[in-house]
C-alpha cells in the first residue's frame, strides 16, 4: 500500500468517528450517579470477666499472673487395720476433707459495653460456669437469687443502679454450669433507654465450691478453672435488627492450705513428692543439656580427625 493510499484511509476514518461520538463531554449514567457511595459502621460491644470476693476485692494472684482461691485442706486418720488383741488401730492412713475456701464465696463480674455509636435496644448472654462451682444462692425459677444486673453509670459497683428485675429480664440455668441471661427490651428496665454508646451493663454472679464438705486426693492441686462467656446485641428490640456479639474467658487457680504443721499429721509422701516433681524436672533438664553439649563437642572433634584424649608421655 502506498504512502498516498494509507494518508486517505486515515482522514477517512478520523472523519467517521467525528460523526459517531458525541460533541459534548460524556456523563456518568443516571445509576451510578444515584448510587451513594458504601460506609462501614462498626457495629460491637465488648465484654470482659473478672473476679473479687464478697468483699469486693480483687484476689490474689500467683506467680503466673492468675487469681487464687485457697482452699483449705482438714486432714485426719483414717483407720483401715484393727488388732484382734485390745482393738487397737495398727494400720491407717490420711483423710484429706475440703473445709471451706478463702474467699468463702467467689463473684464473677461480666462487664459488657457497647463501643459503637448505635444504640442497643436488646441482648442476651451465656455463661459457661468453672467446674466445681455453682451460683449461690441457689437459683430459683423466677427469681434472680446469687445472680445480679447493674447499670454500671458510675465509678463503684456499690453506686452503680440494680436493674434485676424478673419482669424485664430473663434468667435461666440449663445445667449446673451454664446459665443464661436475656434483656429483650432495654427500654422496658429501669435503665429506661437503650444502651449507648460507652454505657454497660455489669452482671454479678456468687459462687461457691462444691467440693466443700467431700474428700479430695491432695495431689490434685492445684487446679485451674475458667469462665467463659458469649454475649450478643441487637439495635431492636426482641433480638432484632443488626446484631453483634463478643466472648471473653479469664481463669483463675485453685492452691490446697494445710493446717499448721503442729496441728496436722504429716504430709503425704506421695504429696510432698510431687510438689518436688517442677523442681526435680528442671535439674534433669539442665544435667541432660550439659550431657548433651559434652557428647556434642566430642563427636565433632572425631568428625575432624582430632584425638578425643591427649596421649600419655612416655
Amino acid at each position: 500500500m502506498t504512502v498516498t493510499r494509507r494518508f486517505i484511509l486515515a482522514l477517512t476514518t478520523a472523519l467517521a468517528l467525528t460523526f459517531l461520538l458525541p460533541t459534548g463531554p460524556t456523563g456518568l449514567t443516571s445509576t451510578l450517579v444515584l448510587t451513594p457511595a458504601s460506609s462501614t459502621v462498626s457495629e460491637s460491644i465488648s465484654t470482659t470477666i473478672s473476679f473479687t470476693g464478697q468483699n469486693l476485692i480483687a484476689l490474689p494472684l500467683d506467680g503466673h499472673g492468675n487469681p487464687v482461691v485457697n482452699a483449705n485442706i482438714a486432714v485426719s486418720q483414717v483407720c483401715t487395720e484393727i488388732s484382734n488383741r485390745g482393738g487397737r488401730c495398727i494400720q491407717s492412713h490420711n483423710s484429706y476433707t475440703v473445709e471451706n475456701t478463702i474467699p468463702d464465696q467467689l463473684i464473677a463480674w461480666i462487664n459488657i459495653t457497647r463501643t459503637s455509636t448505635v444504640a442497643v435496644q436488646s441482648l442476651r448472654l451465656n455463661e459457661t460456669l468453672p467446674q466445681d462451682w455453682i451460683v449461690n444462692p441457689p437459683w430459683v425459677a423466677g427469681g434472680s437469687a446469687g445472680i445480679q444486673v447493674y447499670y454500671a453509670n458510675t465509678t463503684r459497683i456499690s453506686t452503680d443502679p440494680g436493674i434485676t428485675q424478673p419482669s424485664t429480664i430473663n434468667f435461666l440455668v440449663r445445667t449446673p454450669n451454664v446459665l443464661r441471661l436475656a434483656i429483650p427490651n432495654l427500654n422496658t428496665t429501669a435503665i429506661g433507654h437503650p444502651l449507648l454508646s460507652g454505657q454497660s451493663i455489669l452482671v454479678s454472679v456468687k459462687l461457691t465450691y462444691t467440693p466443700v464438705g467431700a474428700a479430695q486426693r491432695s495431689v490434685s492441686y492445684p487446679k485451674n478453672y475458667t469462665d467463659s462467656v458469649a454475649a450478643a446485641a441487637w439495635t431492636q428490640k426482641a433480638y432484632t435488627g443488626i446484631e453483634s456479639t463478643s466472648s471473653a474467658s479469664a481463669s483463675f487457680s485453685t492452691y490446697a492450705i494445710y493446717p499448721a504443721p503442729e496441728n496436722a499429721p504429716p504430709r503425704p509422701l506421695l504429696d510432698s513428692i510431687m510438689s518436688l516433681l517442677p523442681t526435680i524436672g528442671l535439674v534433669a533438664a539442665f544435667i541432660a543439656m550439659g550431657f548433651g553439649f559434652v557428647a556434642l563437642s566430642q563427636r565433632r572433634k572425631r568428625s575432624r580427625g582430632y584425638p578425643t584424649s591427649t596421649p600419655q608421655q612416655h
